[in-house]
């Protein structure tokens, strides 16, 4: 007990922890409270709206909203009801309808899946196998408890965005990361583990208070963060009945659990303090059999990676589906687990997700716990920091070149060739499985457009209308049929065949008013610029440039195959000389210390630029070979989405594009050698890399594109920035704010 008390005031009282803490929290809060619900209507238009609801008696609702709903969709000028805008009183009323609707409906719902018990072959059940009728049993069973349960109106908006914000999680994950993983690798490095062997049951009594410590901090933050995130969705939209049924929030319908709103609340806090305290079990257990910071860092986002393949590509129903939702991603989300109702196949018994769920954090938690008192109390264990293995086929010491000495401690000592080997293999492999599937009128837009290749000229555009005179000759015949087999003119045999022929030519059409939209674009260029313009096939040159049906999503994805190498690697590299005391043997020497940095950034210079070649020519091979791409000499008026950068030909724009990419990994590589060389803390430098840089891409992966607007994100995407989507003067602000910090740190050392 005194040695927990002791180590956790050591925490306690280190200024860091009070910052780090303190802007943690403001960060989260500031985010949490400026990220809406809906981007046009408001917070308060929703107080408003259930402000009014309330003068409504309950049993009347469903039928004045209806009213109401068909009142103005005829009547520009009818009174409102629910909003102070005539513009957002059909979206709220829609909404509200809906709610009207799963609250009254809500019954039904339950006796329905009775019903299904007794026919476990319909659709929803897969199949009539053994477990099928099982599942259809228990699913019955579970539901069995809520009969008779009575849903309430609750405005649920603000409480669906306290309980899922995944920047919430992601800011505690690099909490944990940053105060359970440095202190371990700090008394490593200082060689402190050492003392522990003299002392009877010193390891076992030591891990033990960083277990119960991990716990204090797995709660601490749960309730700081998550409880602001309640106060700040209650204090915007509105306050929440915590007694109302779960059920009664729009989207948990579907819940099998028979709580409150109220009593769902703790439960969620309770389970995401288990989930924090696994995982900063995990960070314990990996910081104690880590050999460097290196390696703990590449082995946590290993872990973050397999976890998201588990979830995003094995399928449901198959024979991994545990997997999908038994990882740390799934487990992490909590409410998914309770918002709804999935029953795993377990040995061929129905399992509950919700059941499962915490007993499998509980018996997680078990194991680790007994994996770290026994790697660490009774086995051998990496006590300090070994240096890697020196042996080469070349002899580096005998080599003068310092860019070469440089180069081999970070690519071997510091193993940055492993790290860009593993991203290489990774490439490789995520471009061999991915697919680009078109669709069948994207196909025939294809064919179209590479039967019209060339430059424009105005038999291109008597030929698309033409082509467009057939299809309206093709409505003709087929409206002429029906209209001839309802008056009997015809047998129905002739009609389906008629029917059959349009059909066949009529399902291009969608394909065609496409071509001919584009064909008369570059007429309208020529007409009204005398410019003579390209037909060309752009799919290919959309997704290169952000603007497919994906987005930006291929940028996002590069950029963190980017920055893991830079952020596992480099930091350590430039705080080598620092931590091994060589730094002041090289101060020694007649401009040392300035000839062996500028070697230094050459290093990492080189370095940056091979990764970023990794990451960044995938995509644009992929979609050469598969997609094509345009002439890349051709003006940029040529594709209407790209034509914002006008006097630009196509090649210019994508290597704007690629060189914004390649500026923001070299800004990434200078704030790496800043951070390095103004602070001592390995992990401090990695977290605060990971919470600036890649953080916010992983948000913008998950849906949250607002994060673009106070990130960089910007400029790893090149593409979001040149599209000229979003205020960007923000993201300057950030960087003017970053480059002050540094400067800072630069003067205090210096002085």
């Amino acid at each position: 007990m005194q040695l927990l008390l002791f180590e956790l005031w050591e925490e306690l009282r280190k200024p860091s922890f009070l910052y780090v803490l303190t802007i943690a929290v403001l960060l989260n809060g500031l985010l949490q409270y400026f990220s809406i619900y809906n981007s046009w209507i408001q917070p308060e238009d929703y107080r408003y709206a259930y402000q009014q609801l309330d003068l409504i008696p309950e049993s009347d609702r469903r039928i004045i909203l209806e009213e109401q709903l068909e009142s103005i969709s005829h009547r520009a000028d009818h009174p409102l009801l629910l909003s102070r805008e005539r513009g957002k009183e059909f979206p709220i009323l829609s909404e509200l309808l809906r709610q009207a609707e799963h609250i009254e409906d809500y019954p039904s719902y339950l006796e329905e899946v009775q019903v299904a018990a007794k026919q476990p072959s319909i659709a929803i059940f897969r199949d009539a196998s053994e477990f099928s009728v099982l599942n259809a049993q228990k699913t019955a069973d579970d539901f069995l408890v809520l009969k008779g349960t009575e849903l309430q109106w609750v405005n649920g908006h603000g409480f669906e965005k306290a309980t899922e914000s995944a920047l919430s999680d992601e800011i505690i994950v690099l909490l944990l990361y940053y105060f359970i993983g440095y202190p371990i690798l700090k008394n490593k490095e200082t060689g402190l583990f050492h003392f522990l062997r003299t002392t009877p049951l010193g390891r076992t009594t030591y891990i033990l208070s960083r277990i119960f410590i991990a716990l204090i901090f797995s709660g601490v933050f749960t309730l700081l963060i998550w409880g602001s995130n309640y106060w700040l969705s209650i204090a915007k939209y509105g306050e929440i009945d915590l007694s109302a049924p779960l059920q009664s929030l729009m989207g948990y319908g579907g819940s099998g659990v028979s709580l409150t709103i109220g009593s769902f609340w703790i439960r969620f806090l309770l389970l995401k303090m288990l989930i924090y305290f696994l995982i900063s079990l995990l960070f314990l257990w990996l910081s104690i059999t880590a050999s460097s910071g290196i390696v703990l860092y590449f082995r946590s986002v290993l872990i973050g990676l397999i976890s998201y393949f588990m979830l995003q590509f094995i399928p449901v129903h198959s024979k991994l589906e545990g997997l999908r939702y038994i990882n740390l991603i799934s487990f992490i989300g909590v409410t998914p687990n309770l918002k709804h109702y999935i029953n795993l196949n377990l040995f061929g018994q129905p399992v509950g997700i919700h059941q499962l769920y915490p007993k499998v954090l509980v018996l997680l938690i078990l194991i680790l716990i007994s994996v770290i008192l026994w790697e660490f109390g009774n086995h051998p264990v990496s006590i300090s920091f070994q240096p890697a293995s020196h042996k080469f086929w070349i002899r580096w010491d005998r080599i003068g070149s310092i860019v070469l000495q440089e180069g081999y401690k970070l690519l071997i000592s510091q193993r940055g060739l492993l790290v860009l080997l593993v991203l290489l293999l990774s490439q490789i492999w995520l471009y061999s499985v991915k697919d680009i599937s078109l669709g069948e009128q994207e196909l025939y837009y294809r064919s179209f457009m590479n039967r019209l290749s060339g430059y424009w000229n105005p038999d291109k555009t008597k030929w698309v209308r033409e082509f467009d005179r057939q299809f309206e000759e093709q409505k003709r015949i087929r409206d002429s049929a029906l209209l001839r087999f309802e008056k009997g003119e015809i047998a129905e045999l002739e009609k389906n065949l008629t029917l059959a022929h349009t059909s066949a030519v009529l399902k291009r059409e969608s394909a065609f008013q496409k071509v001919q939209s584009r064909l008369f674009y570059l007429a309208d260029q020529y007409r009204l610029e005398g410019r003579v313009l390209p037909v060309v096939y752009e799919e290919g040159a959309l997704r290169v440039f952000g603007l497919s049906r994906r987005g930006y999503q291929e940028d996002m994805i590069s950029a963190v195959f980017l920055l893991v190498p830079m952020i596992t690697v480099l930091p350590s590299y430039y705080m080598m000389e620092k931590r091994t005391g060589l730094d002041g043997l090289i101060r020694t020497t007649y401009n040392g210390r300035r000839i062996h940095r500028h070697r230094k950034r050459q290093v990492g210079v080189y370095f940056t630029v091979f990764s970023f070649v990794i990451t960044a020519s995938p995509e644009l091979l992929f979609v050469a070979k598969n997609l094509g791409l345009p002439d890349l000499s051709l003006n940029a008026y040529g594709i209407p989405e790209i034509a914002n950068l006008r006097a630009l030909p196509i090649f210019l724009r994508l290597l704007l594009a690629y060189g914004i990419r390649l500026a923001m990994a070299l800004i990434v590589l200078w704030s790496v050698q800043q951070l390095a060389n103004h602070m001592d803390n390995l992990i401090k430098v990695q977290s605060i890399l990971t919470g600036v840089y890649l953080l916010p891409i992983a948000l913008h992966l998950m849906g949250m594109k607002w994060i673009d607007f106070f990130s960089f994100n910007p400029l790893f995407s090149g593409n979001l920035l040149l599209n000229g989507e979003g205020h960007w003067w923000l993201l300057y602000l950030v960087n003017v704010a970053f480059g002050l910090y540094c400067f800072d740190r630069v003067c205090k050392r210096r002085n």
